[in-house]
């Protein structure tokens, strides 16, 4: 019996342990590995023992394994969030690292259906089931549970030159891609498939090389707006501590100072801290405001990330038991060099249990309610604005976890903003994937829009973004310090931009086409025949 003989059949006869594995083998493609060739060795083999199951039950379970992997290797990192504060969060570990990938598992094996009920039509199940990948993908993005991490898109933008084809066909077109170049070593398996295979395989080289001409065709641009990106690296068990504060206050102001040295003098400057890098409330200290602009010149904008609230009594983050609430927001300042709010902007898109606890009044019936109650529920800002600085382009702010939603970075209706900014807290995630991931998704939506995305976060990863994903600068994580550069030009608003999700709409019915090849071919020759004689 050969090796590959030997593989399968272990395959089939475990094929519930071998599809757990080849979905956690897939993580591989993510950051910070992104080793994109993976694809096919994990998407071919588990549509070869998904061919194995005898029953319908079985099939389901053997997707839900594939999937209950890939989750469980890829959101591993939510569980070291929790380690932040254990005395606090230890009831959530059992849902942070097995319930999250459960949850998710069982929202996208439904989507193995098509490979089961046309089994016999490889085409077509192999087209319902790319499709059924791509609206479950919209479901969990936009609908429910609105946590659009590591979409199988993803897998593939670690490769810049596929990655271009996200300005024409966004994140979810990625997926697409992904699952078909995945998929390709099964088309030219199956004799059936074979044409499908070489049409898709043609189509999807020239996607591949159609990015690698974009970049080299698309130079980057800078304007004359400089910038200072502030990685304060504050830990998250110091942060919110009172007598830290002082301490937290002067390693920003000393890191801007320095950063500061290396800037022209006469160009417009911005001077950006990350999420809550002020871990007081802002808008209420006047005193406070006028000392942490107090270094800055006067061509100058100071931009960080504070709390803000609107309360009936005295509330402080360090002692949330004793306090009557109306809202509090985790916000988005700019102030001008003499300490004066020019804009906020409030978090729109909240982190569940980060920011706020679903279900509050479920749990609160529960063992843990005691847990729930020293909680404090923030609130959803009024909408994604616009922000406006005297000389400075429009840019669209967007605070921590609201990078992650495409189409869902920018007001339509508003002008277009000619940059993103992005700052965000990921000590949370600790020394894990995660801080990676959520810097892909940066990536991608600069990619995506046509726009540079300036990404500033207290522990890393910060960067410059041009609008094709090309890193301009960057911070290593876990690493105080400060980056300088300039704001890139943005480009005009790409396919994606203009057409959102119905381009990728778009380039599933390419696939389909592609897959519809087999029945079409013979069609089109006797016709040709015909016209022949």
């Amino acid at each position: 019996m050969s090796p590959l003989q030997k593989l399968l059949n272990f395959g089939e006869k475990h094929s519930l342990l071998t599809s757990f594995f080849l979905g956690l083998f897939l993580n591989l493609s993510l950051p910070p590995f992104g080793i994109w060739m993976v694809l096919p060795f994990s998407i071919t083999p588990f549509l070869i023992i998904f061919d194995f199951s005898q029953d319908f039950k079985k099939a389901f379970w053997v997707g839900f394994f594939y999937y209950f992997g890939y989750f469980v290797g890829g959101l591993y990192w939510i569980t070291i969030a929790l380690s932040v504060d254990w005395s606090r969060f230890f009831w959530l570990l059992p849902f942070s690292f097995l319930g999250i990938p459960l949850a998710l598992s069982l929202l996208l094996a439904p989507t193995v259906y098509p490979l089961w009920f046309f089994r016999h039509n490889l085409n077509v199940k192999i087209f319902l089931f790319a499709a059924s990948i791509f609206i479950s993908d919209l479901i969990r993005t936009y609908l429910f549970p609105q946590f659009p991490w590591n979409l199988l898109g993803y897998t593939l933008a670690s490769s810049l030159w596929f990655l271009q084809s996200a300005a024409f066909f966004g994140i979810f077109g990625l997926s697409l891609l992904a699952f078909f170049l995945g998929a390709l070593p099964y088309l030219f398996i199956k004799k059936e498939t074979r044409l499908s295979g070489i049409f898709i395989s043609i189509f999807l080289t020239f996607v591949f090389f159609s990015g690698g001409i974009r970049l080299l065709k698309i130079p980057s641009q800078s304007t004359e707006i400089s910038l200072c990106l502030i990685q304060p690296n504050i830990p998250q068990t110091l942060k919110w501590i009172p007598s830290f504060r002082k301490t937290t206050y002067e390693r920003l102001m000393t890191l801007s100072k320095n950063a500061l040295l290396s800037i022209h003098e006469n160009t417009p400057l911005l001077v950006i801290w990350p999420e809550t890098a002020v871990p007081s409330f802002l808008e209420e200290e006047k005193e406070l405001r006028t000392y942490l602009t107090s270094f800055l010149p006067s061509n100058a904008y100071l931009i960080t990330g504070s709390g803000r609230r609107m309360f009936s009594s005295a509330f402080s983050f360090d002692d949330t038991t004793s306090f009557s609430s109306k809202k509090a927001w985790n916000s988005l300042f700019s102030l001008n060099s003499e300490g004066k709010i020019l804009n906020t902007y409030d978090k729109v898109h909240l982190v569940p249990f980060g920011e706020y606890i679903p279900f509050r009044k479920v749990l609160q019936t529960l063992s843990v309610a005691h847990f729930i109650d020293r909680t404090l529920d923030f609130s959803e800002g009024d909408g994604l604005q616009n922000v406006e600085l005297p000389h400075i382009p429009p840019f669209s702010p967007l605070i921590c976890y609201e990078i992650a939603f495409p189409r869902h970075i920018l007001n339509s209706k508003l002008s277009r903003s000619e940059w993103i900014l992005n700052i965000t807290n990921d000590a949370w995630f600790g020394r894990s994937t995660g801080p990676y991931q959520h810097l892909q998704m940066a990536q991608v939506r600069a990619c995506e829009e046509c726009l540079p995305v300036v990404r500033v976060a207290n522990t890393g990863i910060s960067a410059i973004i041009d609008p094709c994903g090309r890193f301009q600068e960057t911070l290593p994580l876990n690493q105080a310090g400060m980056l300088t550069g300039v704001l890139p030009k943005p480009l005009l608003p790409s396919f994606y931009a203009l057409y959102g999700n119905w381009s990728s709409f778009l380039l599933l019915l390419i696939f389909g086409l592609f897959l519809s090849a087999p029945s079409l071919y013979p069609y089109f020759s006797k016709k040709r025949k015909e016209n022949l004689l």
